[in-house]
């Protein structure tokens, strides 16, 4: 799958262009192809909002955030522990609850004194997006061999 591929459901918050224009300086800079990225989508006043993207290539993480050019890379080897946060967060009017969005973090630890990437997720298709997370990042990232 292109990386356009992987951006397009990702324009319901932004267009295809601005995306892309975002990631490109980070691109351009990490050392090896991308070959996934993670979306964070997070809960904003408005509903669901585009915080970041996680792009991902064999050796590094380049955390991209959405809202300002801010980004930095780690590389992947320094992951040893992933904590997983699962829930479901009601929007109410009152007492009567007006929807639910199934939230998840996935928070990704760092050997590097306390250093964390955190990814997140607000929506109605939460199994989906960790299933593309952990395809872009398998635990197996700190299952190797020290």
């Amino acid at each position: 799958m292109t990386i356009d591929d992987q951006l397009a459901p990702l324009t319901t918050f932004l267009p295809l262009e601005e995306l892309k224009e975002k990631l490109h300086l980070p691109m351009q800079l990490m050392p090896e192809p991308v070959a996934a990225l993670v979306p964070s989508i997070v809960l904003a006043g408005d509903g669901p909002a585009l915080e970041r993207i996680a792009l991902i290539s064999q050796s590094y993480i380049c955390d991209v955030q959405v809202s300002r050019t801010e980004f930095d890379f780690i590389d992947k080897s320094t992951v040893v522990n992933y904590r997983f946060t699962l829930a479901e967060h009601d929007i109410k009017d009152g007492d009567t609850v007006k929807g639910t969005f199934q939230v998840a973090t996935i928070d990704l630890l760092h050997d590097l004194g306390g250093f964390s990437t955190q990814l997140s997720y607000a929506g109605h298709q939460r199994d989906a997006w960790l299933k593309q997370a952990l395809g872009a990042l398998p635990i197996s990232v700190v299952l190797r061999p020290r």
